[in-house]
């Protein structure tokens, strides 16, 4: 991964004087498999927050080993006089890495080829000026000799080799036989996963490790899920039509061999259910992991320190004989984050949702809760769950809502900038090709406004992304929809199908004034 990019998560941090600058460098191995080497500089003599910052550390090396890091330790190993690294990796791989330029020839094959061609062309030219070298020669009886021990040495390395594969599919045969007969329980590697909001691109990046090679990773969800893209060992992913009890079915066959995978999705707020991850390594017999990841009704929002102000907002008030663990409780079925235990007899909650950009804020006390957002779809979402919880624990709760028709035209400006980019792109692709056809017939495309070379100069991207744009605008539409429907029916209209279809209309034909004003048009 380059340095401008985001960076995976540091495993392990390891400091040593690798560079033999005086200084310890900071080692640092990340989740994603890269092993980087910081060094402090200038900044090492006065390591205060303000010399950082005026003297930020430096890359001096980077590498990707491709699979997690889970080790890391220095030391003066090989016994020259570089301080080296030691690394090991998530299917057990223990590596070495030196400064030391003689690593690059540890054999001293390179050298000794070197040599033999400096010897043969400095004999080439003593024999054309006529001069001659002394050169050690041996016996007949010592070629022999010393031929007969390389192949004495030879032959002990095959038959060694030999005895250890025939022992390696001595243990294969046995345990296929045994697999044969029973089930296998306990499998013979180890699988781990990650799953974490990644709130810069309001998307779920799911990371699953093995010890051995992946084979293929299959998905299947109760509920909607956008897949955005993969990323780790190559893979084609082919998906199955679904069913409204499996609308997700798909499955990433590897390409090449590679312990580790990361899938990048998207799920759908207001829904909750599971998505279920069948990994199979490449051993035998065929063993597959199962992961469960519990999806929340309010899954894109993350904590965030402090509310923007004077932002306009619908209440949610609930008073009722629940306690203070009661909502606590609630509140984790539907948001991540939250502390096992309230730590407080008030509590207080900040969120704001990664990919909409709105607000939910919270204070609840024992038999009073407040929730404000400027998102009528996380009020309803709200409502629903703590309604139905409440009931089937036979909590009598009173509920006010209050719908501000203010958050509406904040809400459809904070959605237009991902709406407007979906549609503008069926307009960039159907100019791909004769801008194609220009630059191939003028061969400069100096001439052009500057909005066509930025059509020409990211022409691929515009055609991959139009590809996905179908699932993409649906995904849109439908949250635009879900807020009309929950503004309506938190007013008592439990059906506003008639309005739904006009809506839709506006939709497909985008016009962010046009929808604003039917938001604001009375439905009957």
């Amino acid at each position: 991964p380059g340095a401008g990019t985001r960076r995976a998560r540091v495993c392990v941090l390891h400091t040593a004087d690798i560079v033999k600058s005086g200084a310890l460098d900071i080692l640092v191995g990340r989740e994603d498999g890269n092993l980087e080497v910081w060094s402090l500089g200038e900044g090492a003599m006065s390591p205060s927050a303000a010399r950082l910052e005026q003297v930020p550390p430096t890359l001096t090396y980077e590498t990707c080993l491709q699979e997690s890091i889970q080790g890391m330790g220095s030391g003066n190993i090989t016994g020259g006089e570089h301080n080296e690294l030691v690394v090991t990796t998530y299917s057990g791989k223990v590596l070495g890495f030196t400064p030391s330029q003689a690593a690059r020839d540890p054999t001293g094959s390179e050298m000794a080829n070197a040599e033999d061609q400096a010897a043969a062309s400095q004999g080439l030219m003593s024999t054309m000026m006529g001069t001659s070298t002394k050169k050690k020669t041996m016996t007949q009886a010592e070629e022999n000799a010393l031929k007969a021990e390389k192949d004495r040495r030879h032959k002990a390395l095959e038959k060694e080799v030999e005895t250890l594969k025939a022992q390696l599919e001595k243990e294969k045969l046995s345990y296929q036989r045994l697999s044969g007969e029973q089930i296998a329980m306990q499998t013979t590697t180890k699988v781990s996963h990650r799953f974490n909001l990644n709130s810069e691109e309001a998307c779920y990046n799911l990371t699953v490790d093995s010890q051995s090679p992946l084979e293929l990773v299959s998905l299947r969800a109760d509920v909607d899920v956008d897949l955005l893209d993969h990323d780790g060992t190559a893979a084609i992913l082919s998906r199955s039509k679904g069913d409204p009890v499996n609308p997700l079915l798909a499955t990433y066959r590897m390409q090449e061999a590679g312990s580790r995978f990361q899938i990048r999705l998207r799920t759908v707020e207001g829904l909750s259910g599971t998505i279920s991850c069948f990994v199979l390594p490449a051993t035998s017999p065929k063993t597959a992991h199962l992961i469960n990841l519990q999806i929340k009704p309010l899954s894109l929002h993350e904590k965030i320190t402090e509310a923007p102000p004077d932002v306009p907002m619908s209440e949610l008030r609930l008073t009722g004989p629940f306690t203070v663990m009661d909502m606590h409780q609630w509140l984790s079925m539907c948001v991540n984050e939250l502390p096992s235990r309230p730590t407080e007899d008030e509590m207080t909650i900040a969120y704001r949702s990664a990919f909409v950009g709105t607000v939910l804020l919270g204070r609840y006390a024992k038999g009073s809760a407040t929730f404000k957002s400027d998102s009528i779809m996380t009020i309803s979402v709200l409502k629903d769950l703590i309604t139905r919880e409440a009931t089937a624990r036979k909590i009598s709760v009173s509920i006010n809502v209050d719908v501000k028709d203010e958050t509406f035209p904040r809400f459809l400006e904070l959605i237009h900038p991902k709406l407007a980019f979906q549609h503008s792109l069926t307009q960039q692709v159907k100019m791909v090709e004769p801008l194609r056809e220009v630059q191939l017939q003028e061969g400069e495309t100096n001439f052009l406004a500057p909005e066509l070379q930025m059509v020409l100069q990211h022409a691929s991207d515009i055609q991959q992304q139009f590809e996905l744009q179908p699932q993409r605008l649906a995904f849109l539409h439908n949250i635009v929809l879900a807020a009309y429907k929950h503004k309506w029916r938190l007013r008592g209209h439990q059906s506003v199908e008639h309005r739904v279809k006009d809506l839709q209309k506006l939709l497909e034909a985008y016009n962010m004034e046009q929808i604003a004003a039917f938001f604001d048009e009375p439905i009957d």
